[in-house]
C-alpha cells in the first residue's frame, strides 16, 4: 500500500497514541525515531486484521473511560476514532464515536498530535 495524505495522518495519530499509552512500547519508539531522522520503516505484516484490531481497540477504550479522568477519556476517544477509522463496519466503533460526537463534539487530536483527521473510508 502506497502512503498519501490520509494514510500518513492515520499513522502519526496511531504513533501518538500509542507513544502516550506505552512511551516504552518498542515498535513505537524504533518507528519514532525512524521517521524523526528521515528512515523510511521497514513494512511489518499486520498481526492483526483490521476487523479485529478494531475490536481490540474499542475495548481498550471502554476500559480507559471507565478508569476517569480528563486523559484516559482523551485517550478513550483517540482509539474510538481510530477504531472507525480501521474499520467503518464495526457497529460498537461507529456508535461510539457517533455518542461522542453528540455529548463532546468533534475530537480535537491537538493534545496528542498535529496530524490532521482521517478520512473514513467507503466500506
Amino acid at each position: 500500500m502506497k502512503a498519501n495524505q490520509d494514510s500518513l495522518g492515520f499513522a502519526r495519530k496511531a504513533l501518538a497514541l500509542a507513544m502516550h499509552l506505552s512511551p516504552r512500547n518498542k515498535r513505537a519508539v524504533i518507528l519514532k525515531f525512524q521517521l524523526e531522522k528521515g528512515v523510511i520503516p521497514t513494512i511489518l505484516e499486520t498481526q492483526y486484521s483490521p476487523k479485529t484490531l478494531a475490536t481490540l481497540f474499542v475495548t481498550r477504550a471502554e476500559f480507559l473511560y471507565q478508569q476517569k479522568g480528563n486523559v484516559n477519556r482523551l485517550l478513550a476517544r483517540c482509539l474510538i476514532d481510530l477504531a472507525v477509522t480501521i474499520d467503518p463496519r464495526n457497529e460498537d466503533a461507529v456508535y461510539a464515536y457517533e455518542i461522542q460526537k453528540i455529548d463532546l463534539g468533534e475530537l480535537a487530536w491537538g493534545p496528542i498530535t498535529d496530524a490532521p483527521k482521517p478520512v473514513i473510508s467507503n466500506p
